[in-house]
């Protein structure tokens, strides 16, 4: 499978699931996850790839798909913060979940 049809069948599998968002909410989404996980990938930014430079193999293609689903479960892609009876919460589509940290970055420890 190309790319671009790649692309085009991780968006068209969030629409079906996601009825209610826009393709433009979904395009936006995945853009972000790309983003996100270009950052993450490679934390320098010599040698960073650019989003059309991205290979996507077994790893990229499920921890940007697992990071567009963590997105829209916390419906988080256009809020930015809520109160509510005094509580002010702030809702911020750039906060990634540890596991999804994880996923990418390498473990690194002192055998024992």
């Amino acid at each position: 499978m190309d790319r671009l049809t790649l692309i085009s069948q991780i968006k068209t599998d969030f629409k079906q699931k996601y009825s209610e968002k826009t393709y433009d909410e979904i395009g936006k989404c995945f853009d972000r996850a790309v983003m996100d996980f270009i950052y993450l990938k490679h934390p320098s930014e010599n040698g960073r790839p650019t989003p059309d430079q991205i290979v996507f193999d077994f790893l990229a293609v499920n921890w940007i798909t697992a990071r567009m689903e963590d997105v829209f479960a916390r419906d988080v892609l256009n809020v930015s913060s809520y109160s509510e009876n005094g509580l002010s919460i702030k809702f911020d589509a750039s906060y990634i979940e540890p596991s999804l940290v994880g996923m990418i970055l390498p473990k690194a420890g002192v055998p024992r």
